[in-house]
């Protein structure tokens, strides 16, 4: 045998262990539950920045209690936390827990309550070391009075606020679901006044009671507050109540469809003068 087909078989043993090797190294190495979760997250167009905190809101637990899991301190995650993150995100607790179906089963979450179909989410720009975030402002006025007509509010942008990270944390509002909203009218009184400014999350849109809201609803947008009645219905209130031409208002179960929450008003941010 010459050198040269000598060198040519033992570089070509050389090539064969090493792909097995890879092989092996590939198949011990498999996706874990964690990873699994991330790459949903990652699917639903949540950055890695802030998936502990969507899933701190998501189970119910602390920030730290997640982070545990990223780290590797917690090991076993409670089964009733993986079904809340299937069910949130249209998964299945099969997957999570051992990768068998498919991702995504087609099952959005029970909530009667969604963002219609075609809702816009804006990217946000980040500043340098993501200190500050510019935060998208609704060109189009929610109504907290009688209400406005709506023409799909997600479309208009009237510019940018610089709102600092720490303030979106506090909140728990996702970077990219931070909104800057402004209230017309004085149904909201004393709570918002007409002109104010108000932070809103647009990841937000499964109703709480008293939670306050920015909503469409049979065509009026409106910024008001919800109050869950014992029969499943919701009291939907201005916090105004010297002003009798702001009667409450009931929507029941079957009119939830022409229900469309924007987002969840979280803090004041500005008051004009």
């Amino acid at each position: 045998m010459s050198s040269s087909s000598h060198y040519a078989e033992i570089q070509a043993c050389l090539n064969l262990k090493y792909k097995h090797a890879s092989q092996a190294h590939l198949y011990i190495q498999p996706m874990n539950t964690v990873d699994r979760i991330q790459e949903l997250l990652t699917h639903h167009g949540i950055p890695k920045r802030g998936m502990r905190r969507a899933l701190e809101r998501t189970c119910g637990i602390s920030y730290q209690a997640v982070s545990q899991w990223f780290s590797g301190e917690t090991t076993n995650i409670k089964n009733e936390h993986l079904a809340a993150i299937a069910k949130e995100y249209g998964s299945s607790l099969d997957w999570l827990i051992s990768g068998v179906g498919p991702m995504i089963t087609g099952k959005e979450s029970s909530s009667l309550f969604q963002v219609a179909e075609g809702h816009t989410q804006f990217d946000v720009e980040p500043t340098s070391e993501w200190m500050t975030v510019r935060v998208p402002v609704m060109d189009q006025a929610f109504s907290a009075g009688q209400g406005a007509a709506a023409e799909r509010i997600e479309d208009f942008v009237d510019g940018y606020e610089a709102i600092d990270q720490e303030t979106l944390d506090r909140l728990q509002i996702l970077p990219g679901c931070a909104r800057v909203i402004k209230i017309r009218g004085d149904s909201m009184w004393p709570t918002f006044f007409d002109g104010d400014k108000v932070i809103a999350d647009t990841n937000s849109v499964k109703l709480i009671n008293q939670g306050v809201f920015a909503f469409e609803f049979d065509g009026d947008l409106k910024v008001k507050r919800f109050f869950k009645r014992i029969d499943g219905s919701w009291l939907v209130s201005s916090d105004n109540k010297d002003d009798p031409s702001y009667p409450d208002e009931v929507i029941a179960p079957h009119n939830a469809m022409q229900l469309r929450i924007i987002a969840q008003i979280k803090e004041l941010r500005s008051r004009a003068i």
